[in-house]
């Protein structure tokens, strides 16, 4: 059996697919030269959400799907206003979808990236708790993770690899703190006590 290995949350992309060339507001349909996939609010989305998603996956224990690997949380303005096929369209292969209400741009509006955690914590544990329910999964598990992550005051803070010397006298880890905008990266080498 497969077990969920991803979470992602998306929001509408912004970008012309046919041409590839503006980058389009949906809000007043203004269109601007696309120059590169990082400037779209969707990617900025995509990777400023990726702090708490990663760290959600990480606290997620093993929950078996029927060949699924992840979960896309989309995240839309209007749930009344989506079609039918807008939805099949953003069907992702080995990817359970799940549809939730989102005010974008009121996260776009938020500098404080403590208040940016809350509001996707709360939009993730909506689309988890709302795929438990299809699903049939127990959602206490998902209740359990969303208090971790508030009890761990939104820090994703992890060890990547860890590593003896060859006499055993010293550990070096590689520590990562994942944050809104930046990922740091540091070693720890201390003194092994034997």
């Amino acid at each position: 059996m497969t077990v969920i290995r991803d979470i992602q949350l998306s929001i509408p992309s912004d970008i012309n697919y046919f041409d590839h060339t503006v980058i389009v507001d949906y809000d007043t349909g203004e269109t601007s030269p696309f120059t590169d996939y990082r400037q779209s609010k969707s990617a900025i989305f995509h990777y400023e959400t990726r702090c708490i998603t990663s760290l959600y996956t990480r606290l997620l224990p093993e929950i078996h799907t029927d060949g699924e690997k992840g979960v896309i949380i989309q995240c839309v303005p209007d749930l009344s206003k989506l079609s039918e096929k807008e939805i099949e369209m953003e069907m992702v292969p080995d990817f359970i979808t799940v549809y939730v209400e989102m005010d974008y741009n009121q996260y776009f509006s938020l500098t404080d990236d403590l208040e940016k955690k809350k509001m996707v914590l709360e939009v993730l544990q909506e689309g988890m708790e709302k795929l438990a329910d299809e699903r049939g999964w127990d959602k206490q598990i998902f209740r359990e993770i969303y208090n971790k992550i508030k009890e761990l005051n939104y820090k994703n803070t992890f060890i990547y690899k860890k590593k003896s010397s060859p006499n055993r006298r010293y550990i070096c880890s590689i520590i990562c703190e994942h944050e809104v905008s930046y990922v740091d990266v540091f070693d720890n080498l201390k003194l092994s006590h034997f």
